[in-house]
């Protein structure tokens, strides 16, 4: 019974340290493989955003220039109504 418990405690931590040892190289492989690639779609889309920031920016400057003149013919159109 001892000799049985022995064993497998041995077989136990023999299996312990072999996944272990699997899954840190499982892990560190697949580090190596895709951190590049999850860069480069950090940088896409860090692009991307900073594009849709100055689109933003622009498309607010463009309604503020637009305003005004909207203002200015909305008057000019109820003057003429009343």
């Amino acid at each position: 019974m001892l000799q049985s418990k022995l064993e497998h405690d041995a077989f136990s931590q023999e299996w312990s340290q072999a996944t272990s040892q699997a899954l840190k190289s499982f892990s560190e492989g697949f580090r190596q493989t895709f951190q590049p690639v999850l860069r480069a779609c950090g940088q896409v889309f860090g692009a991307l955003s900073g594009l849709l920031l100055a689109f933003g920016a622009l498309s607010a400057l463009l309604a503020l220039i637009a305003l005004p003149v909207f203002l200015v013919r909305l008057l000019l159109l109820l003057r003429l109504l009343f």
